[in-house]
């Protein structure tokens, strides 16, 4: 009996060990995976924007801020080129990206939209903008574009957090030739990067536009039948998006346990799962879409709106919480105080974000200075010293070169921004957010960040919602239009 008990607990001690190491494989390898897969996509990005920002047409490129888009027409690929592969003189497509968070899309002129990644945290875009006397002096700073991509995705099977940043400086080859050649008119003949089979430019150029009869009636039906692929093509993208983006809904963290029942639901708890549960169950048919005003996307919109109003609460009580003194935004006289204070609270929200991330990992990755670049706190993205930065500023804008009213114009901008940045830093470091590691408050904050997701994450759903609508009401429409065009034969 006693062998029989030693073997056993032998056979478990073995077991055991043997588990244990299988578990550190399987983790290991679902880290690796994540790691792969946000590389293949923040790379696939970068390589992407590159190939579209060197071939951007002359004094087209325009950004929005929110949601974040950037749109431009590109010269399209010379298909008549032989051997490598060069960019028309003479024939340009539209393009847009669109960020709404954690979607990535680009779209070209005659396509549906396409998604390049479903996991984007974040996307900055920066682009100087000079004087056209400064962008002549300086043409290189003027048609440069500057991009970070940042991509995060969760672990399979855990809570860990993986990130990955991408980033690149392109060169607008156009902008840059006729700003620093007069008697350059866009013949631009360079390499293109990635090549794009370019459909003839008459087809639809439309971008996330509702189509009606009137502006079909002319159409042939071979243009008709491209439209309708288009569509298609939108609808089945969407539906992928919405399958994406409701598996990262339900895995919202809203800080409710399963013992809640027992103990009661904090309500913030509650009113925070409540809304990420109606969002996910959202569901769009592919037909026979409701009444506009009953739609899915309206829908979504409502519970978006009711969301915001719970930050939008939320935030004021955290801001008086944050600093000893509030500013008055609305006194002429503190309104720059104000301005700086609001922008400190944030970037201190969000590095509170960032140094949290860091914690979490591994001893090995803190200790490689790569990996670390992509955890840089947002204060720490400012210069040190005010001398430092109008050192910078005066650098870039070529302030040696000035004289007269364009040098004193350009010294009292970097002074400007000596002076703001000064301010953001002072209100930083007033600002003290360790209330929000209280116990008392740690529901309250769960739930708080649980609504900015749900919020973020619902607005790109209600937009692919909206796109899926739209392409549904779209096809009925073409096919109205194509029945019309049989009539008529």
């Amino acid at each position: 009996m006693t062998e029989v008990m030693v073997s056993i607990a032998l056979f478990a001690l073995v077991l055991g060990v043997t588990m244990n190491l299988w578990s550190q494989a399987q983790r290991s390898m679902a880290i690796t995976s994540t790691r792969q897969i946000l590389q293949h996509d923040s790379r696939l990005i970068v390589q992407m924007l590159t190939a579209d920002l060197k071939a951007v047409k002359a004094n087209t490129f325009k950004t929005t801020a929110d949601p974040l888009s950037m749109e431009f027409e590109r010269f399209a690929v010379d298909e008549k080129s032989k051997g490598e592969e060069k960019l028309s003189t003479d024939k340009t497509l539209a393009v847009k990206y669109t960020f709404l968070k954690p979607l990535l899309r680009r779209e070209l002129s005659g396509k549906g939209p396409r998604t390049l990644s479903g996991h984007v945290d974040v996307v900055t875009v920066a682009k100087k903008t000079l004087s056209p006397e400064e962008a002549e002096a300086n043409p290189q700073q003027s048609a440069r574009v500057d991009v970070a991509v940042t991509l995060k995705m969760r672990v399979p099977g855990s809570k860990k957090e993986i990130r990955h940043t991408e980033r690149t400086s392109v060169i607008m080859r156009d902008d840059y030739y006729q700003l620093a050649n007069k008697s350059y008119a866009s013949n631009l003949q360079t390499a293109s990067a990635i090549k794009e089979k370019i459909d003839e430019a008459d087809k639809s150029t439309w971008f996330d536009k509702e189509l009606s009869a009137d502006s079909l009636k002319n159409l042939t039906k071979e243009q008709l039948d491209d439209m309708s692929k288009v569509q298609e093509d939108t609808i089945t993208q969407a539906k992928d998006d919405l399958k994406e983006l409701n598996k990262q809904i339900e895995d919202i963290d809203t800080g409710k346990k399963w013992y809640d029942w027992i103990v009661g639901t904090d309500p913030d708890v509650a009113f925070a799962t409540d809304m990420r549960n109606k969002l996910a169950d959202i569901k769009c048919p592919d037909g026979n879409l409701p009444e506009k005003g009953e739609r899915p996307s309206d829908k979504a919109d409502k519970i978006l709106k009711q969301v915001d109003a719970k930050i939008q609460e939320d935030e004021k009580e955290f801001f008086r919480k944050s600093f000893a003194s509030i500013y008055n935004e609305k006194d002429a006289s503190q309104k720059e105080m104000a301005d700086a204070q609001k922008k400190a609270y944030e970037m201190k929200l969000a590095d509170r974000q960032i140094e949290k991330a860091i914690e979490k990992l591994s001893e090995e990755d803190k200790k490689n200075p790569e990996k670390m670049k992509q955890f840089t706190r947002l204060i720490d993205q400012y210069p040190a010293t005010t001398d430092e930065l109008r050192t910078n500023m005066a650098k870039e804008l070529r302030l040696s070169e000035k004289t007269g009213t364009d040098k004193a114009a350009i010294e009292a901008m970097i002074e400007k921004k000596c002076a703001e940045m000064e301010k953001v830093k002072s209100e930083y470091a007033k600002c003290n957010l360790a209330w929000m590691n209280e116990g008392t408050n740690e529901k309250k904050v769960k739930a708080y960040e649980a609504n900015k997701q749900v919020f973020n994450f619902g607005k790109s759903k209600a937009e692919t919602l909206r796109t899926k609508e739209m392409a549904i009401d779209n096809l009925n429409v073409i096919e109205e239009a194509k029945a019309n065009l049989a009539t008529t034969k």
